[in-house]
């Protein structure tokens, strides 16, 4: 994949401790900022990650473009079934 100059985007926050036993939220979550000083398009890009022992693969894909200076927020789930999209923040 190649970027245009200056369009990247950072993970800024994960919370990966959701649905467990004592949790403070039932989903995990990842958040992910744009510090670039334009819009980036994020359809046709996808979110991955698996559990630390990598048995649980999941992916959720995105959709929409993320302003400059403005956060997205990613709902992932509480088990192994597929996160979902929550927005912009």
């Amino acid at each position: 994949m190649t970027f245009a100059q200056g369009q990247h985007l950072v993970i800024s926050q994960v919370y990966g401790g959701g649905g467990n036993n004592g949790a403070t939220y039932t989903n995990d979550f990842i958040e992910i900022y744009n510090p670039t000083g334009s819009a980036v398009n994020v359809s046709g890009w996808s979110v991955q990650y698996a559990s630390a022992a990598g048995a649980v693969f999941q992916m959720t894909n995105l959709t929409g473009t993320i302003q400059p200076g403005r956060y997205y927020l990613v709902q992932q789930a509480q088990d192994a079934s597929r996160g979902n999209f929550i927005g912009r923040i």
